[in-house]
């Protein structure tokens, strides 16, 4: 349970980062249009290898020769740890390994299950498991609405509202 000084110290600290920043906000003079074409031209130098790994995640080939054992460490790994949000199995983290000849993170990313919040350098993912739960309730229920689902995704890892707009950014694009 949250206490009330712990309500007062976020109050508080909202209103400090409030009044710091009041001077500097700065207009965004990019049109939608604008913001579109970045967003999908970023996207669109990985997209073939993106649906290249997510077709192997979904479909594995059994005469594919995978190896239960990890491959030893090397002196350069590409292997890294990024906080996921997976509805199914409640992890914060996973760790993916890339190998030396993966194409960017974001593939390997799709290799393991796991679609970036970006196209570059992800800093957070979601599963696709999670994304097909999304596409199956709007089937049943066209109104069901992306905030809606983003704050039962708060709800159940408990966090407040801060990430609200970011799961928000990531299910819609």
């Amino acid at each position: 349970m949250v206490s009330v000084n712990t309500l007062h110290l976020g109050f508080a600290q909202m209103l400090f980062i409030n009044n710091r920043w009041k001077h500097r906000w700065y207009k965004d003079t990019r049109t939608w249009r604008q913001r579109i074409r970045r967003t999908t031209a970023n996207w669109s130098s990985v997209m073939d290898d993106l649906i290249k790994a997510y077709l192997g995640w979904k479909y594995p080939r059994s005469d594919k020769g995978l190896s239960l054992s990890p491959s030893p460490p090397t002196a350069e790994s590409y292997d890294f740890t990024i906080q996921v949000i997976d509805i199914y199995s409640m992890h914060t983290s996973v760790f993916i390994q890339r190998g030396e000849d993966s194409i960017s993170p974001s593939v390997a990313l799709a290799e393991s299950g796991y679609l970036g919040a970006t196209p570059e350098n992800p800093s957070l993912a979601i599963s696709f498991k999670t994304l097909e739960l999304y596409r199956r309730l709007r089937l049943r229920k066209p109104s069901f609405s992306v905030e809606a689902f983003a704050k039962v995704i708060c709800d159940l890892y408990v966090v407040g509202s801060a990430v609200l707009v970011i799961l928000h950014y990531l299910i819609c694009y």
